[in-house]
């Protein structure tokens, strides 16, 4: 949605890399973004996210791969409770909540 009256403007970054080497494939990314996130806490308190993975890939043959990655996030706003989705005065608890994931999986192309 649009900026409320008050609140805190957009902004963020992403960064990434990547590098290949014959059938080897590794990368990482991080981001950080701010926001006004919840709109009844403008001129109040802003969200702010931030976010990391990691991974890598192996060409077993062409047309096959299997990868791995990892990727974890963390989320907060003061007097937001995320696990409730209530806000104001009051709502301290669970205003910082994370997240982390495993995948691995495989790849056919043909």
């Amino acid at each position: 949605g649009l900026q409320p009256q008050g609140g805190a403007p957009l902004f963020g970054f992403l960064f990434g890399a990547k590098y290949v080497a014959g059938p080897f494939t590794i990368g990482a990314a991080v981001e950080e973004m701010w926001m006004q996130g919840q709109a009844q806490l403008a001129g109040i308190s802003q969200y702010r996210g931030r976010g990391f993975v990691a991974g890598a890939s192996y060409t077993v043959a062409p047309g096959y791969q299997v990868f791995g990655e990892y990727l974890w996030n963390d989320q907060q706003q003061s007097l937001r409770n995320f696990v409730a989705n209530t806000f104001g005065p009051g709502n301290n608890a669970n205003n910082n909540v994370k997240g982390q994931g495993f995948v691995i999986g495989n790849v056919v192309n043909f």
